[in-house]
């Protein structure tokens, strides 16, 4: 099991970068293909079903992530006997909760008709819920541990490589299907088929890579044993990261759910794109926790600072160029004046740079394993969000759903940083909130600037070349910026580059 993690966290941060840049073509494509061919209702039909299985995906919660903190130690120490345990565990529970999905899903497809005002058949609604549920079986039943033990390994590249390469199949394949006549029945169809090809690939790649895997090993249940723990923490997040879809749907309609799921999908490119660069390099922080947890306290203000220093350039640019590109977007849209909305911008990046600003703290606690700790204020973030936004969206609509998330946020994001810094760090939090201060201003500076210059961007190809010409020295400027405020963290990187080239 002896590695070049260098190697390997050069692969994940590359693959990420190319998934996460065929996963923007297909966001714009097929969002505006469902539109323009079926309409607003059936886009935002597909988006609620998606958000409603995150919900049915609660089953899992606590097992995954609780699995991959357990699997950083006996990996780190090449240690198989513990890895086949770990997982054999991991295989019960996974086969166990298999079941329970399967039954959630046929009261979902039961259930959803009844509630939902549509004017699409109810026979479509079954039919492409169960079809969608499918390929959360085989995870289950088939791949689920599989993907955990290459996560812990540092092998996301395999898995962004997969999911890149599933997510162009399926997107092709929605366009072959469209062009042909077919409906989304049809496109569920070959959703589960790609699905199911996706599954046999990890199957094969396991018995060939990892013949030692034995899941008929005795299951070391204890190494799992926080996944209650987990669980409720999950199911606080998932709750909090996904009612907003659901309640535009029934409370506003499809059609509302529809405006919100297209600028949502670019917002989520963006927060996918800096979640899997961090996954190039999170195995490597969350074994060095696990193994030299002094070690990781000094490396911490490095990951923090560039972290969220490439996070805010990343959503700065969004920013800029986002109600630009979204007059092209929907100019053939029947509603085209619906999606123009430009506070809507402004709301989403409130919340992505408070989820990022406090993210590097949080991975911390999964290190650390400190997630009974955070079981209350997981919660108490969920029910903000969910009586703030019950209230907010009969009011403000739209806008409602994320003044409820903006206000949680505000809530967890320092609890979060607060517990990381005071119990797991051993030092002042005012570091992470200097950190933040700095590229809010600069965040608001760049943007201003920008707006300042006038920039015509009336086609494609002007807002292509304007993006190609801004983002570099953006990003450049963001961790140029926060280097400079940060000289220990600079000078750490630089010790870290020359280590690297030694060992070359």
């Amino acid at each position: 099991m002896a590695v070049n993690k260098n190697k390997r966290t050069a692969y994940n941060i590359v693959i990420s970068l190319l998934g996460q840049v065929i996963a923007l073509g297909c966001g714009m494509l097929i969002p505006k293909l469902y539109i323009d061919t079926f309409g607003s209702e059936i886009n935002g039909f597909i988006s609620s079903v998606n958000q409603i299985f995150v919900y049915i995906a609660l089953l899992e919660a606590g097992v995954g992530t609780a699995t991959t903190q357990a699997l950083y130690r006996p990996v780190a120490k090449e240690n198989p006997r513990d890895i086949n345990e770990i997982l054999a565990a991991t295989h019960r529970q996974y086969r166990r909760t298999g079941f329970l999905y399967l039954a959630a899903v046929a009261a979902f497809a039961a259930i959803y008709p009844l509630v939902v005002r549509s004017a699409i058949p109810w026979t479509t609604i079954v039919a492409v819920i169960a079809l969608h549920g499918g390929g959360g079986v085989l995870t289950y039943f088939l791949q689920g541990k599989y993907r955990l033990l290459l996560q812990a390994e540092g092998k996301n590249y395999i898995l962004s490589g997969v999911s890149t390469i599933v997510n162009v199949l399926v997107s092709l394949s929605k366009v072959v299907v469209v062009l042909f006549g077919g409906n989304i029945v049809h496109i569920q169809w070959v959703y589960l088929l790609i699905y199911a090809v996706q599954s046999a690939y990890f199957i094969i790649y396991i018995k060939r890579h990892y013949k030692w895997l034995d899941l008929q090993a005795k299951p070391n249940f204890a190494a799992i044993s926080q996944s209650s723990s987990v669980m409720t923490q999950q199911i606080a997040q998932l709750i909090f990261h996904n009612t907003d879809t659901l309640l535009l749907t029934l409370v506003c309609g499809l059609e509302v759910a529809s405006v919100y799921a297209v600028y949502n999908t670019f917002f989520e490119v963006v927060a996918v794109l800096i979640e899997n660069v961090n996954n190039g390099f999170v195995f490597r922080l969350g074994q060095l926790y696990n193994t030299d947890k002094e070690g990781y306290k000094r490396s911490y203000d490095v990951y923090e600072l560039f972290y969220t220093s490439a996070s805010f350039a990343a959503y700065c640019i969004l920013f800029i160029f986002i109600m630009p590109f979204m007059k092209l977007y929907t100019s053939g849209f029947d509603d085209a004046q619906s999606y123009l909305k430009p506070l809507l911008p402004l709301l989403f990046i409130l919340v992505k740079i408070q989820v990022s600003g406090r993210a590097p703290a949080g991975f911390t606690i999964n290190y650390a394993g400190h997630f009974k700790e955070n079981r209350v204020p997981a919660i108490i973030e969920m029910i903000i969000n969910l009586s703030v936004s019950l209230i907010a969206v009969y009011f403000w609509g739209i806008y409602g759903v994320l003044v409820g998330t903006i206000v949680a946020l505000l809530y967890r994001s320092n609890q979060i940083i607060f517990y990381t810094n005071r119990k797991l760090l051993d030092r002042s939090p005012w570091k992470t909130y200097r950190t933040w201060l700095v590229n809010i201003a600069l965040f608001a500076a760049v943007y201003f600037a920008c707006n300042a210059l006038n920039l015509q961007m009336g086609s494609y190809v002007q807002l292509l070349t304007r993006a190609c010409m801004i983002a570099p020295p953006v990003v450049l400027l963001f961790l140029a910026v926060g280097a400079l405020t940060n000289p220990r963290a600079s000078c750490q990187v630089l010790q870290l580059l020359q280590t690297v080239r030694r060992k070359k």
